[in-house]
């Protein structure tokens, strides 16, 4: 049996011995990437800077009077449901009725 260090140990010589060295994908890909995270980035600011007026909206939503009977019902039509997936569910349902 071989231990993931002496492994690991034995792959990075063979690598070395092959001039196998660390992958950089093609110029697309990395673009794509950067473009990916960037969007991100700017996401995240406008998420930061709207963050306080978002809890106080939600804060502010009614609360829906048979909450815990409708997830109590999706829980026992869908039992491999987590609650909180129940919860979302109900949640979705109730905003576009």
């Amino acid at each position: 049996m071989m231990y993931a260090p002496t492994f690991i140990a034995l792959l990075e010589r063979k690598f070395a011995a092959f001039n196998v060295g660390k992958l950089i994908p093609n110029l697309e890909t990395l673009q794509t990437h950067t473009r990916r995270y960037r969007q991100w980035q700017l996401a995240k600011e406008l998420l930061d800077e709207q963050r306080d007026e978002l809890k106080a909206k939600a804060s502010a939503s009614p609360m829906p009077e048979d909450l815990q009977n409708a997830v109590s019902a999706l829980l026992k039509e869908h039992p491999q449901w987590p609650w909180d997936k129940a919860v979302t569910q109900h949640a979705d349902a109730s905003a576009t009725a």
